[in-house]
């Protein structure tokens, strides 16, 4: 069962396969990670270093489903040292005896003061405790989700009769949004969630595209314009840093403006400067479909798409005009070939707004580790939404809007995708 690469789920569900919290699982699942070099987390089972014995401090809570925390055991006392002949034998301690009191209070003052900071800022070591040093983080750092499809579910449900829905009321008891396996947001939860900054996605399904994407758009803008100031006791619409890191202090959650597909614009880059005029602040390439101009993951599984390159002229037009407003480029839902080809083309940091690393979970929705590496390559430091494979999650923006300087770096894209 023992794992030979850095990933092990399949030797995890193989073992709990049997039964999640039954002992014989425990007792696989311990030898199986003692036994494991890698660090991925075993479905909540922890890694090797988890069940490292150590007499310094608390291992983290290791508790998969029954509430237990494993904690190393008590550090045995240390074996004398000396024999009793030795003991007996004091002729060679005389001269030292006058010094030991001294010298053993300068150790305790030395020890104490090297060691009382690290004491003081030891790794918490129950689940509870380390929820209250991320309550403490994101109350200084806003948290940033960088993908929500409420605005379409608004459209879908309630065709957009903002009357109709109550999203400071827990949406979870209330139908449609209870039914919906696509609908878990509302302000008791985003505050739960300790949401700072929320990106709400302006999406229309690809069978607009050369119909109406364009004024399907407008008014998936106009909803998020409009929840937020319906809400505008919890939210705010934002379109920059300042705007961000101002909403965060005043205890407001920052509303920010995605347009999810290049099909939305109809092959115009008026309408994408429109676009950012209303307050959107990236653009993904492309959704489930391609365009004339970029080509989406959809046909990479049939290897339908060897021979097409990743953006056409007027794509790589679309992502300089983009840096030029100082509008992310986000790289979700594109083929390899586009994500290749923009990253030649972009003179500023791209966004993964609701991707993972291909090589942990095998979808050609995933970045792969060569375009994660020519991001360090090109000099740019994107933003990978990691957590992209259970549900829409972090990302960041390019949104202060000035002209990007001969860097090519707009001063958010500096301050979010590189902080």
């Amino acid at each position: 069962m023992y794992c030979t690469g850095g990933y092990c789920m399949g030797d995890t569900m193989m073992a709990t396969s049997r039964g999640v919290c039954g002992e014989e699982v425990e007792l696989d699942m311990r030898r199986h990670i003692q036994a494991c070099a890698c660090t991925c987390n075993h479905m909540g089972y922890g890694n090797y270093m988890d069940y490292q014995t150590t007499c310094l401090t608390e291992l983290p809570d290791v508790a998969p489903c029954n509430g237990t925390v494993r904690l190393p055991p008590p550090c045995e006392d240390s074996p004398s040292s000396g024999s009793s002949k030795d003991r007996r034998d004091e002729s060679p301690r005389r001269k030292c005896r006058l010094l030991a009191p001294v010298l053993f209070l300068v150790a305790v003052l030395l020890l104490g003061g090297l060691c009382l900071p690290f004491l003081l800022q030891s790794a918490p070591a129950t689940h509870q405790q380390r929820l209250d040093v991320i309550r403490r983080i994101l109350t200084e750092v806003p948290l940033i989700d960088g993908h929500n499809d409420l605005p379409w579910n608004v459209r879908k449900f309630v065709h957009n009769q903002l009357g109709e829905v109550n999203l400071s009321s827990d949406l979870g008891r209330v139908d449609p949004w209870a039914r919906s396996d696509w609908s878990h947001t509302d302000i008791p939860r985003l505050r739960a969630g300790l949401v700072g900054a929320q990106f709400w996605s302006a999406y229309v399904p690809c069978g607009a595209a050369q119909l109406n994407a364009v004024q399907l758009s407008l008014e998936q803008i106009d909803v998020i314009r409009r929840l937020a100031e319906m809400n505008a006791q919890h939210l705010i619409l934002v379109t920059s840093v300042k705007g961000l890191i101002e909403a965060h202090r005043e205890g407001k959650i920052a509303s920010l403006i995605g347009v999810e597909g290049g099909h939305s614009l109809g092959n115009s880059l008026g309408v994408l400067r429109t676009f950012y005029g209303l307050g959107a602040r990236y653009l993904t390439l492309t959704h489930a479909c391609d365009t004339s101009w970029a080509v989406c993951s959809v046909g990479e599984a049939n290897n339908t798409q060897d021979s097409t390159p990743g953006l056409s002229e007027f794509g790589k037009a679309v992502v300089r005009e983009l840096n030029r407003l100082g509008m992310l480029v986000d790289l979700s839902h594109v083929s390899t070939r586009t994500m290749r080809a923009a990253l030649q083309t972009t003179r500023a940091p791209v966004i993964f707004s609701h991707s993972a690393a291909r090589a942990l979970c095998n979808s050609t929705r995933n970045i792969p580790d060569d375009v994660l590496r020519n991001l360090h390559s090109h000099g740019l430091r994107g933003c990978l939404d990691i957590s992209a494979t259970i549900g829409h999650s972090a990302g960041g923006s390019s949104m202060d809007g000035g002209r990007y300087q001969e860097t090519g770096r707009s001063q958010f894209t500096e301050s979010i995708c590189e902080s």
